[in-house]
């Protein structure tokens, strides 16, 4: 059994090498690599991979993200663990454990995870070697009933009943429509303040609401993240997609930042949202309390304009905000 570390700078080789072009399961998507490189928080030599062979066949692979904590005005540089995959003919043997040390070594036990699932929480803690700083709670609101898929998907026993769940949710979702029909207001059209990821407002609301935060996101990261993501809607553009375990080519994908009153200067609002397939996610907002009501026009005019289908939000402060919205989903 071998295992091959792959860094930063060893990434763009990698995935333009005929290795990578004549693997039948690749351990990460081309322009996700690249994306990896772009990071404005990534060194050279910074771990971004690990592989472990068995007989010259990749049977696992784990990645890590680098980014930096800042604690007590104090910078570590850390990474995030991403996209772990075992051979299932390979589980039971401790594959995973061995991709964790290896990352740990190679960081100095400087590792984060975050959006974990159930399975891979039980593993993390079977390492005795992760703390929980901090457990957001999150809140989704689902704007259109969509039994048929979530039922089934949680308990096999509800594909029986999958033709009359969607009746359910045809007959839920015209009366919502037709409770939205009269519940319309006088559309704004938020458009004029989307702003291209270089605008240097961004900077200015980011350094008021940021500064103390443990990460110190700035326009650097906001502009490699939506210049840079890792998701595609053309499947053109990833010959590979289908040897790849995780997301890489989606049917429709947004990753948008608007300043809301932007004549307030630091005192504006900036929302960074995402859209896939209907589901939107809200990964930053800062200025909430000021912007109150501006804010959830926006909301109105975007969950229309986009038909969402879910939102999900993490952020205590705009959960609260949102409260007079609530109406328009169930949850």
């Amino acid at each position: 059994m071998i295992i091959r570390k792959i860094h930063i700078n060893e990434l763009v080789a990698f995935v333009t090498s005929s290795e990578y072009k004549s693997m039948g399961v690749v351990p990460i998507s081309i322009h996700r690599a690249l994306s990896h490189v772009a990071n404005p928080r990534a060194k050279p030599d910074d771990l971004s991979l690990v592989l472990i062979y068995e007989k010259e066949e990749m049977v696992a692979y784990l990645g890590v993200l680098p980014d930096d904590l800042y604690v007590d005005n104090e910078v570590h540089h850390v990474g995030w663990l991403s996209c772990m995959w075992v051979d299932p003919n390979m589980r039971g043997k401790g594959l995973s454990k061995k991709l964790i040390k290896t990352v740990f070594e190679a960081w100095d036990y400087k590792i984060l995870v975050t959006e974990f699932t159930p399975s891979a929480h039980g593993l993390y803690k079977s390492t005795k070697e992760f703390i929980d700083l901090r457990i957001n709670k999150g809140y989704r609101y689902y704007r259109r009933a969509n039994f048929s898929y979530l039922l089934p998907k949680k308990d096999g026993k509800w594909n029986t009943y999958r033709p009359l769940l969607k009746f359910g949710d045809r007959t839920v979702n015209l009366a919502l429509s037709i409770k939205s029909f009269f519940q319309r207001k006088e559309p704004i059209d938020f458009q004029q303040y989307i702003v291209d990821s270089n605008n240097g407002m961004i900077d200015q609301v980011m350094k008021k609401y940021a500064h103390n935060a443990v990460f110190k996101r700035t326009q650097d990261e906001v502009s490699w993240a939506v210049g840079n993501p890792w998701l595609l809607t053309d499947s053109q553009k990833d010959p590979y997609a289908d040897r790849y375990h995780f997301s890489s080519i989606v049917e429709s994908f947004k990753h948008e930042i608007y300043v809301l009153n932007p004549e307030k200067g630091t005192d504006a609002c900036l929302i960074c949202v995402t859209l896939r397939k209907g589901n939107m996610k809200v990964p930053y907002c800062f200025g909430i309390e000021e912007n109150q009501d501006t804010l959830l026009s926006f909301f109105n005019w975007f969950l229309t304009k986009n038909n969402v289908q879910t939102l999900t939000v993490f952020n205590e402060m705009l959960v609260s905000s949102l409260s007079p919205l609530r109406s328009c989903f169930f949850s």
